[in-house]
């Protein structure tokens, strides 16, 4: 008897049509995790399905990224060549050409999470130019971030390098990796000579327990309104860098911190390494000194710490006087140019006869432009009869030499011959 022919083998099931309705998929962020240093990583876990014939164009939000710009991560499916590929952005908003570092190494990749493995789809990276890049385009502008870019080939290959492990149409869970490593043997101009002018007051130790924390000094030339902040940061539980339970020696280098507050300091510090600092609302704009403000500055402060999930922000007039003791002009610069966004007709006055107008010279001139340029509003608010009470008083120790120099300024236009409103009689600016 003829032995029965063998058995047919099974028909591979054939995949079920896209359904033409069902809706576009949509990536979701699981988990970011950010590493700040030298080497700054953000992870991002993206809960993806990359075979779905329709993704929906997404962005999301990245916080608590300490450097300049907007953050956000975009997944997009676009057809480009003709064919249909999916990218990978990682954005940083509008930024100068160069603003992220002069000579860095910005690295992308993305990695398909399987159980405690990873298998890296694609990578690309930028080696050793500024950040951003100037553009291609005409006329030229920088870049607003940086993108990677997934082809049905590059997820096939994966498929079979994987063993099987890794199936598109069953996988969900995707690791994103961004990577911006500074150059090491290039500090910034700024940060150079700011570690050459504290020499003097730091010293090398070994350390055999744990280090001492002790508050900044409290001899400052005038008023510090970051000293509220310091409050704020220190009510708040907070990881201890460098704190070992072992008895082992560690070299370090400890700076005592003089004329400034703790929090100004620390954030000066982190703008020298990333070029990002954030401000707070001037006092002035505050309850109580602010008669139009529902809310005191702290609570402004906490608000900004809690819900925009930022660093701590600080004074621009302490960051302004600390960035004058340290030489850096960039920095004032900054400080300079928010106070003009921050002052308005009912700030002004208050801030002509505070401590720090009284002693820099760029920050009063400043406020005395403002006034200069808005005097028809300034002269009738509430803000300016309130100085001038305090003056009559004597209760504004300096304030003399300020109102000569405003005095001074009109009576410069009045000589000259300006165009628009006549300047106010010298008299009007002291007494009404």
């Amino acid at each position: 008897m003829a032995a029965p022919a063998p058995a047919a083998p099974l028909a591979p099931a054939t995949p079920a049509a896209p359904d033409p309705d069902a809706p576009p998929h949509e990536p979701k962020l699981l988990k970011q995790h950010i590493d700040h240093g030298f080497h700054f990583t953000l992870t991002c876990d993206l809960e993806m399905d990359l075979s779905a014939p329709k993704i929906k164009r997404t962005e999301v939000p990245l916080k608590g990224v300490a450097l300049a710009g907007v953050w956000s991560c975009k997944v997009v499916k676009e057809e480009e060549d003709g064919k249909e590929r999916i990218s990978l952005h990682v954005l940083h908003g509008v930024l100068p050409i160069g603003l992220l570092g002069q000579r860095v190494r910005v690295s992308l990749s993305l990695s398909a999470v399987v159980g405690d493995k990873e298998y890296v789809l694609n990578q690309s990276s930028w080696d050793r130019h500024g950040a951003p890049e100037v553009s291609n385009t005409s006329p030229p502008n920088s870049y607003s971030g940086f993108r990677m870019v997934l082809s049905d080939d590059v997820i096939a290959a994966l498929e079979g390098r994987s063993g099987g492990h890794y199936k598109v149409a069953d996988h969900r869970l995707y690791r994103l990796v961004f990577e911006l490593e500074q150059a090491r043997s290039s500090p910034t101009s700024e940060a150079r000579e700011l570690a050459e002018r504290i020499r003097g007051n730091a010293q090398e130790l070994a350390r055999v327990q744990r280090r001492p924390l002790k508050k900044s000094s409290p001899d400052k030339d005038c008023e510090d309104s970051d000293e509220e902040t310091d409050r704020i940061y220190f009510e708040e539980p907070l990881a201890r860098l460098h704190e070992h339970d072992c008895d082992c020696p560690l070299e370090y280098k400890q700076v005592t911190i003089t004329k400034s507050a703790y929090t100004t300091y620390r954030a000066v510090l982190t703008y020298l390494r990333t070029g990002f600092i954030p401000f707070a609302p001037l006092s002035s704009a505050c309850k109580p000194l602010s008669s139009t403000s529902t809310r005191t500055r702290k609570q402004r402060l906490l608000e900004v710490w809690y819900w925009q999930d930022r660093p701590l922000p600080v004074s621009p007039k302490s960051v302004f006087r600390l960035a004058h003791l340290l030489e850096l002009e960039e920095l004032q610069e900054l400080c300079l140019a928010n106070l003009r966004r921050q002052l308005t007709v009912e700030i002004a006055p208050v801030e002509l006869v505070d401590d720090a107008s009284v002693c820099f010279d760029e920050w009063r001139k400043v406020i005395i432009d403002y006034i200069f340029e808005n005097w028809d509003n300034v002269e009738g608010s509430e803000a300016w009869k309130k100085m001038q009470g305090r003056i009559r008083r004597d209760e504004v120790p300096g304030a003399a030499p300020v109102m000569l120099e405003l005095m001074a300024r009109f009576a410069t236009r009045k000589d000259k011959g300006a165009p628009g409103a006549s300047p106010p009689p010298r008299a009007s600016l002291l007494t009404k």
